[in-house]
């Protein structure tokens, strides 16, 4: 697709990122009240105390903020910080917080990235913010989320999931700095990178659309597959919604990781919840489960070489965290010798849904409204804007 350009014209410029920055300090307006694309501000990374890092573009670079206000520079920009503000190529900028404008696309570690960055200085950590309109953000979510090459439906689907778990996101984002981050944590968005005409037309034909209940935005989850079980909200929430409730997939029983299992080592897995190798491993226990079987906590019996018995429990968002391999919260264990073997289904929290389930519905000629519908009960597909 033709990407998007500003003109490198300096009035515009101002009025544009002006109203970025006033955006940025706004609170979330009445649900109601949308009825016009908003921009979103993407985490894409956070330096470490009084680091530094480099911007690059085939454009000029324009700064705003500061002592450095409409500074032109071209192709690279040096960012690092001191105890009085940003430093801009070695330039004091006297200020916490710079915008950062091309008239090309801006790369950072090698992506390419639409829109502006916001550089924000707070506690001694530099925060990198790609802040850019809602609907060109979901043109590179989607296809970094779901294979472009799916069937049109159920990137349909992907891209009203993905709009409206973004726009929950900016209106309820406990953060005043940013409303997503670029990875799993929110959805995945690597900028330029995954581009496709296939995904982006998903996104062009479903512009505006979200999922609400009660006229309400949903936190619309998502995941790779149920494994034939979706979960629960109170899994994610620790509340139970109405429109999230366990129910049988079967569009997910036999797909792509529908079924799996992993391995560990007593030692290695001692290492990870103990903090030394020199635990040895007597009892995995799971506390109880949800009626989809997905377990929220285990609890860690080891013996130390005293001969003291020690425990912890650990979430099991905690414990996916630390040994990735665990693909899910729905899984067995089996602790046999010094092996630790994890036997489970799906791939993800399974709450929402299923973007495997998706693929194999538009497959069987569902389109991506009965998708949704399947997915998110009691809940209807409403146009913001």
């Amino acid at each position: 697709m033709e990407l998007r350009k500003f003109r490198h014209i300096l009035p515009p410029l101002l009025i544009f990122l002006s109203s970025v920055f006033i955006f940025s300090c706004m609170s979330p307006v009445p649900q109601n009240e949308i009825n016009e694309e908003p921009l979103i501000r993407v985490l894409i990374d956070r330096l470490p105390p009084y680091g530094k890092t480099e911007f690059k573009s085939k454009g000029t670079f324009t700064v705003i903020g500061g002592s450095l206000f409409g500074k032109a520079i071209e192709n690279r920009i040096e960012i690092k910080a001191n105890e009085s503000g940003l430093v801009i190529n070695d330039s004091p900028s006297e200020t916490d917080t710079i915008e950062i404008y091309t008239s090309s696309t801006i790369s950072y570690n090698g992506i390419e990235y639409p829109g502006i960055f916001r550089v924000v200085l707070t506690n001694g950590y530099i925060y990198l913010i790609n802040v850019l309109p809602l609907e060109q953000y979901l043109e590179c979510v989607v296809p970094s989320e779901m294979p472009a090459t799916w069937s049109i439906e159920a990137l349909k689907a992907q891209a009203i999931a993905s709009r409206t778990y973004a726009l929950y996101s900016i209106k309820n984002s406990k953060n005043i700095l940013f409303d997503v981050y670029a990875s799993y944590k929110s959805q995945v968005y690597k900028g330029l990178r995954n581009l496709h005409p296939k995904s982006t037309r998903a996104v062009i034909d479903t512009r505006g659309l979200v999922i609400t209940h009660k006229d309400k935005i949903i936190p619309a989850f998502f995941h790779a597959t149920s494994g034939g079980f979706i979960e629960d909200s109170s899994l994610l929430l620790n509340k139970s919604l109405p429109y999230l409730k366990p129910s049988v997939d079967n569009f997910s029983k036999f797909n792509y990781r529908s079924r799996w299992d992993t391995t560990i080592s007593t030692r290695e897995f001692s290492k990870i919840v103990f903090g030394s190798e020199n635990i040895t491993i007597k009892e995995i226990i799971i506390p109880y489960r949800l009626p989809s079987g997905s377990v929220k906590e285990v609890n860690i019996i080891g013996i130390t070489k005293n001969s003291k018995e020690i425990s912890n429990t650990i979430s099991v968002h905690k414990l996916r965290e630390l040994i990735p391999s665990i693909l899910s919260p729905k899984f067995s264990v089996e602790l046999k010798d010094k092996v630790i073997k994890f036997s489970g289904y799906g791939w993800g929290h399974g709450v929402g849904l299923s973007q495997w389930g998706s693929k194999e519905m538009a497959e069987q000629g569902y389109n991506y409204r009965e998708i949704i519908k399947f997915y998110f009960k009691d809940t209807d597909i409403t146009r913001l804007y």
